[in-house]
């Protein structure tokens, strides 16, 4: 099931972490990492072999990123948004890429 959840991983030990990169343009704007370098990755363990566990503390360990992420898009002048046509097209697109064929709008 953790393959199913976006950004949850399960380690070779059996640990789950969260894992999500970091958009380029949003990096200088997101907390350093312990070494005080750009983080590339937000990765956070969440301390647990049981999944039902992970799934609960990856929701808030999503929230923390979010967060961050939304401070960072504040700092560059405001969230980044897709005009509607584009977004269709990006649904489309990704539609395609995993092989779901739909009509026009559904």
């Amino acid at each position: 099931m953790a393959s199913k959840i976006s950004y949850l991983f399960r380690s070779p030990t059996g640990w789950f972490e969260y894992r999500r990169r970091i958009p380029k343009r949003l990096q200088p704007h997101f907390p350093n990492n312990r070494r005080g370098k750009l983080m590339t990755e937000w990765k956070q363990s969440l301390n647990t072999t049981n999944e039902a566990e992970a799934l609960r503390k990856w929701v808030a360990e999503n929230e923390r990123y979010m967060a961050a992420q939304l401070t960072a898009e504040i700092s560059l002048g405001g969230p980044q948004v897709i005009p509607p046509h584009r977004a269709v097209n990006r649904r489309v697109k990704w539609d395609l890429c995993r092989g779901v064929r739909r009509g026009h709008f559904g």
